[in-house]
């Protein structure tokens, strides 16, 4: 048995819809800083679950913290340099030797 919705219905049913969207796409804008403290706390007890295996098998702490430096350097300077490329500051003559 078919059912035929009439005009007015289908634009009340296509209404609700768009309604249903826009609440979802504002939750999901809403949402995204806990989201990213919730990663954020992930990736620290990550770091620090891997941490205290690598002490415990005899790692150097001065060795850790370089990799752990060296690690975020890679993951960071990507970003740095595509978001800050035309962001340059003036650089005095003098400091552009170095």
């Amino acid at each position: 048995m078919e059912c035929h919705l009439g005009s007015d219905q289908q634009l009340v049913l296509k209404i609700r819809e768009l309604i249903m969207r826009k609440k979802v796409s504002e939750l999901a804008k809403k949402s995204k800083p806990y989201l990213g403290i919730i990663s954020l706390q992930f990736g620290y007890a990550g770091l620090n679950i891997l941490a205290t295996v690598c002490l415990k098998h005899g790692m150097n702490h001065f060795i850790l913290a370089f990799y752990r430096h060296v690690f975020a350097t890679f993951a960071i300077a990507p970003f740095a340099l595509f978001f800050d490329r035309y962001l340059a500051c003036y650089i005095s003559p003098i400091f552009r030797i170095f």
